[in-house]
């Protein structure tokens, strides 16, 4: 809780005044603390940067018609299992934060699947992928509809980046996506 402070004249102070300008008569009863905790609650998505998001542009932000993952948003959490040792983890402790945009993919059911894996990973290695282009500014993961020790050998072509193990299905159906016809989103 916000304990009531006097602002006093510094350049936070002045900023602080300001918030309170704009706030306080939007707020609950007119209260400077609660204008204060108004204006913190509704910023802290940006501040944290979970809510920090890019327009569709064309290019890195399309729409996809086979996932709910929305491009140039934060995915969902969810929990995969690390090859070999089945450990699980969580994509946000896969995806931190370093400056780069996160490819996922989600490969399905390899043996469903393994004309569109390896016509993605052709594709992804031609020079008019822009992976291939700005290789510095991607990472990229893959998410895995089965279980299996190596996921090379599960997918039948080079995983795209790391590679995870979705054994109970719960990061496709998060993504809606299909677990016969797999997909992706940047």
């Amino acid at each position: 809780m916000l304990r009531d402070f006097t602002i006093g004249d510094t350049v936070e102070g002045h900023k602080i005044s300001a918030i309170m300008t704009d706030y306080t008569g939007n707020t609950r009863h007119g209260d400077a603390n609660a204008a204060l905790l108004d204006a913190l609650e509704s910023s802290s998505q940006f501040t944290i940067g979970l809510g920090v998001a890019y327009d569709p542009d064309g290019i890195l932000n399309k729409a996809s018609s086979v996932s709910s993952i929305r491009a140039g948003r934060r995915a969902p959490d969810v929990l995969v299992r690390k090859p070999g040792s089945r450990l699980p983890t969580r994509l946000y402790g896969l995806t931190k934060n370093n400056g780069k945009f996160w490819i996922v993919v989600l490969a399905s059911e390899p043996l469903r699947t393994a004309q569109s894996l390896k016509a993605l990973k052709n594709y992804f290695n031609s020079a008019e992928s822009l992976m291939k282009q700005l290789v510095d500014a991607f990472l990229s993961l893959t998410f895995i509809a089965s279980t299996g020790m190596q996921p090379g050998e599960t997918l039948g072509v080079a995983k795209f980046g790391r590679a995870y193990y979705d054994v109970d299905h719960t990061a496709f159906a998060r993504y809606r996506a299909s677990t016969t016809e797999g997909g992706g989103s940047a």
